[in-house]
């Protein structure tokens, strides 16, 4: 059980020892000198401020009354806390510092050390490394061919797991495979950009273009999409053909011939297009695009979303946006 758990439990008492006197060993192993010993420091005053009494504290020994739990709330105690350690140290310390306990409790001592320096916990865990060495080899031999579950990989290790030669090869459970599975997947995950117009006058999104990094042509594509037919998709069901909406079909089929196979999607094209500041519209590649079109490009102010509302209030989330005028 992790050390806090029980520490900050009611009724929590070690017999013939003070609270939380024992650490497991080697937990600050690798630490700067100056790291530990002033996580240690706080693990003290943490203690404290949670049980009462000072990990050093004899036996029989009773709380201070400022730290007493019979009579003090907790944060009657922080704030008895940041007292004494601002006079302690002589420099102000505040009741939300001390209220790091919430990462004591969640980590131990090692929640007050500073994160750049902690220790990391080994990626794999505490899975045995024969297991991880299946896994790998399983992965590898299915790099060109089709795509297994997760579970088809669980059920194949653990075959291979019992035909280990020697003993103490033991499987994770189920939950404890899945997150190991995910750390050695060679699938990449990271952020993607989403950028889209929205027209005001029918509240519907004319284009949208979903990138890992937004370019000026990204930009240019949008104003593009948004003047250009959309094709019939296969399998669309013939009743979404321009030629069957309400949309005065014959008339532009008259100047664009690409409307005989479009979907009903009107094209827009933009009297005045509201951007935010992002590199992609102040690129002369969107502003010639505009030009061509005749539309106005006006930049928003920064940090203000009251300027472009329509696509600031939608139901999707992206870095850069804009949102054209009819």
């Amino acid at each position: 059980m992790h050390l806090p758990t029980p520490m900050a439990s009611p009724g929590f008492e070690v017999i013939g020892s003070g609270p939380g006197r024992m650490l497991p060993p080697g937990l600050l192993d690798g630490l700067p000198r100056g790291q530990a010993d002033r996580a240690l420091w706080w693990h003290r005053h943490m203690v404290e401020v949670l049980t009462g009494l000072r990990p050093e504290a004899e036996a029989g020994t009773g709380p201070r009354p400022e730290y007493d739990p019979a009579s003090r709330s907790l944060a009657e105690r922080e704030a008895a806390k940041a007292a004494e350690l601002s006079a302690e140290t002589g420099r102000p310390v505040s009741p939300h510092t001390v209220r790091r306990r919430q990462r004591y409790q969640k980590r131990g001592v090692l929640g007050m050390v500073d994160g750049r320096r902690a220790p990391r916990r080994p990626v794999l865990g505490q899975v045995d490394p024969r297991v991880v060495e299946v896994l790998r080899r399983l992965m590898d031999q299915a790099v060109d061919g089709s795509t297994h579950t997760v579970s088809y990989y669980f059920t194949r290790v653990g075959q291979a797991v019992k035909q280990l030669e020697g003993v103490g090869v033991e499987m994770p459970s189920r939950a404890t495979f899945y997150r190991r599975f995910n750390r050695l997947d060679n699938g990449v995950v990271d952020r993607v950009e989403l950028v889209g117009m929205v027209d005001v006058a029918t509240r519907s999104i004319t284009a949208a273009v979903l990138r890992p990094t937004t370019k000026s042509v990204d930009a240019a594509l949008l104003l593009a999409r948004s003047v250009t037919p959309a094709p019939m998709r296969p399998g669309w069901p013939e009743a979404l053909r321009m030629e069957h909406s309400a949309l005065p079909f014959e008339r532009p089929l008259s100047v664009d011939e690409r409307l005989r196979h479009a979907a009903a999607v009107p094209l827009t094209i933009p009297e005045a297009i509201v951007v935010d500041g992002g590199k992609a519209f102040l690129s002369k590649n969107f502003h010639a695009a505009c030009n061509a079109f005749g539309t106005e490009v006006i930049h928003a102010p920064p940090r203000t979303p009251t300027h472009k509302p329509h696509i600031e209030r939608g139901p999707w989330v992206q870095r850069h946006r804009c949102s054209p005028s009819s």
